[in-house]
């Protein structure tokens, strides 16, 4: 299929290849606020890593390295004339609206919001098409490279992109492994200090070849749908249609189960060959690194984590850094639990009772008192967590002067004020 393409694109190829003609310069986007909705989007890394995959001579990777600034090119093109389009659907009045500086009654400003992510959508086809483009006059410049080798590089390759977009939400309590590569977690795993690093990487090839034909072919099937959802989602939010809402969640469900299925039967799969080889301590990183994935945003660091990182760093007193590591290890301990708590409670709201469960969800859709319960429980279960959070916190400065303490609390600020503007 990769070798029906226009006469005219052969020609240009063939002119590349001579060095007869030049890729254009890329043309800058009016903004970044279209490129965000532009789906599916190659970006320059994840290209990079599937020509390393590609065996090309020197010329060749010239010309797909040419290809590619021609698609990004266009993508930007694409996204300064969508921008174009949501300025003429009322973007500005919306975000001077959103930012108190006018007053539109709320009615309209629903139509305006609405009216501005239909005008995101409608680089959806070009895009593909762009994609898709890509895709053939890459394949159209090998010669070296077997049939089976480029498929397996274009499915690493769809991989990145179709799963990107899903990754994005990664620190939203409704975030459940949407955007997962159980491939890409066993190459972080692999590296130094990593619980595989001295796993013979033929022993999971079975299981990893099986697990990337699986996945690859449910992002190519479910993709558009994907896409289109998470829109109509917006869009029903937007709008308060709780029914439009909890339709579309449903099937989103849907294709969050037939996901995670995937990803989990891999997971442990390749768990138990660990667990064989590495013995119980390799399996079990590999499965928390596999948990972690899947719930990105209940695995971020606590205050209680950078306390415990300052007072080893700055305090010289041994007593003090013992004592701290003492209350940090058994913060550890009881977060953990916490955190199982709280996945098997996510995890049966989805599974069972078929409703995205988080503790920032509207109430109010919950139409039985299973569901509510279930929904109390996690409720209960983040407030122990804050709690938790706050207690040790506290525990910590009490080992302080009050002078370390101010100076902590100051040196926690600016390190958190300059990721924020990095």
């Amino acid at each position: 299929m990769f070798h029906a393409v226009a006469a005219n694109r052969l020609l240009m190829i063939a002119c590349l290849l001579a060095g007869l003609c030049s890729a254009p310069p890329p043309v800058q986007a009016a903004g970044d606020s279209a490129a965000d909705f532009i789906e599916p989007r190659v970006d320059r890394t994840a290209f990079a890593t599937f020509l390393d995959q590609l065996r090309m001579d020197d010329d060749q990777h010239l010309v797909a390295s040419m290809l590619y600034s021609d698609y990004a090119a266009a993508i930007e093109e694409l996204a300064a004339g969508i921008d174009e389009e949501a300025e003429e659907a009322g973007r500005g009045r919306v975000q001077e609206a959103l930012a108190g500086s006018v007053y539109i009654e709320p009615q309209e400003l629903r139509r305006l919001r609405a009216a501005v992510l239909g005008a995101y959508q409608s680089g959806w086809e070009e895009a593909d098409r762009l994609f898709q483009e890509l895709i053939i006059d890459t394949h159209i410049l090998l010669i070296d490279t077997s049939a089976d080798d480029f498929e397996r590089a274009l499915g690493r390759l769809r991989r990145a992109v179709y799963l990107q977009p899903r990754q994005a939400g990664g620190l939203d309590e409704a975030y459940a492994g949407e955007g997962v590569d159980v491939a890409q977690l066993v190459q972080d795993a692999s590296i130094a200090g990593g619980e595989f690093e001295s796993l013979d990487q033929g022993l999971l090839s079975a299981d990893l070849d099986e697990y990337e034909r699986q996945l690859d072919a449910l992002l190519v099937a479910t993709a558009a749908a994907d896409r289109q959802g998470r829109m109509n989602r917006a869009l029903a939010r937007i709008e308060r249609d709780r029914s439009a809402l909890r339709r579309e969640e449903q099937a989103a469900l849907a294709r969050w189960q037939r996901l995670y299925q995937i990803n989990r039967q891999a997971a442990h799969a390749i768990g138990a060959v660990a667990g064989r080889n590495l013995g119980a301590e390799a399996r079990q990183r590999w499965l928390d690194r596999f948990q972690r994935a899947c719930f990105p945003w209940l695995f971020q660091r606590a205050m209680p984590d950078r306390q415990q990182d300052w007072i080893t760093r700055r305090i010289s007193d041994d007593a003090v850094v013992e004592e701290a590591q003492r209350i940090h290890e058994d913060y550890v301990t009881q977060r953990a639990g916490m955190r199982r708590e709280a996945i098997d409670l996510i995890l049966r709201g989805r599974q069972t009772f078929r409703i995205m469960l988080h503790s920032r969800m509207d109430s109010t859709t919950l139409d039985d008192s299973s569901t509510r319960e279930l929904y109390q429980d996690l409720l209960k279960n983040s407030g122990k967590r804050a709690k938790l959070d706050s207690d040790i916190s506290a525990s910590l400065e009490a080992l302080l002067t009050e002078r370390q303490r101010r100076q902590m609390r100051s040196d926690i600020a600016a390190a958190a004020y300059g990721r924020r503007g990095s």
